[in-house]
């Protein structure tokens, strides 16, 4: 049986398969960048469908930054409920920015989730391989980022 998902931002799936399933693992995927693009795929594709995270290693990315990123976010998630709340995904019409916890539930017959989270997503800004008309040939604008005021290393650098 198949079902169809409709994102926030409108964007429609279908579902190949509407059942539920035990996804079962005994460790945490470790996908390596550098495997070859069909095996690399065919990883993430099992990560995120039997397990739901993953381990990415040969990323190129310096640990100083990992570090730093770290940093940012734990004095991020230091801050008041209040200051958080300043970006709350309830204000971006895409639902990114501050989520608290205890607000969202997975499944609305269990309590409420209770992992606190600052959602993002893509931004053409920072990407490299951008094209100008991107948003033209989809239809779709992408939507303004959102960012805390505090701490001051909050936004990405392009």
């Amino acid at each position: 049986m198949t079902a169809e998902f409709t994102s926030f931002a409108g964007n429609k799936r279908t579902i190949a398969s509407d059942t539920a399933r035990t996804a079962s693992f005994n460790e945490i995927p470790i996908i390596s960048l550098k495997s070859p693009n069909a095996e690399l795929i065919a990883q993430l594709r099992d990560a995120c469908t039997r397990v739901g995270f993953f381990y990415i290693q040969d990323h190129d990315v310096p640990q100083e930054k990992i570090d730093k990123t770290f940093e940012i976010a734990k004095s991020f998630f230091a801050q008041e409920k209040e200051v958080k709340n300043e970006i709350n995904y309830k204000k971006s019409r895409i639902l990114r920015g501050y989520e608290p916890p205890a607000e969202v539930r997975t499944d609305e017959t269990k309590k409420a989730d209770l992992n606190e989270a600052f959602n993002w997503g893509y931004e053409k800004a920072l990407d490299p391989e951008r094209r100008d008309s991107d948003d033209e040939e989809t239809g779709n604008p992408l939507p303004i980022p959102i960012y805390p005021t505090s701490p001051p290393q909050k936004r990405p650098n392009p």
